[in-house]
């Protein structure tokens, strides 16, 4: 968010609409393709947004999952949830 942005969200209810405006697309996406996923994610509505939020985050957490027993295959799973924390929160957990 720019400090244009920043000026613009006098209103805590205005930051979403902050956030989801153009000038929050990402760099490597054409304006025609940031257009259409606007128009997808106002079509699901916020309970679909929040739904797709959700899938995301998961498939998220399985890449990484799966990054961890490819780097280290002879983990047990308890091992597996272990080493993702230690990476995620670069801390030793019990």
């Amino acid at each position: 968010m720019g400090r244009d942005d920043a000026e613009r969200v006098r209103d805590p209810k205005d930051f979403l609409s902050v956030l989801s405006s153009s000038s929050m697309r990402a760099r490597d996406t054409s304006e025609k393709a940031a257009a259409v996923q606007d128009r997808l994610h106002e079509a699901i509505g916020p309970e679909g947004r929040f739904l797709l939020a959700i899938r995301l985050s998961a498939l998220a957490r399985e890449f990484a999952i799966a990054g961890v027993r490819e780097r280290h295959p002879e983990y047990t799973e308890a091992e597996v949830l272990r080493e993702l924390g230690r990476e995620l929160y670069d801390r030793s957990l019990p």
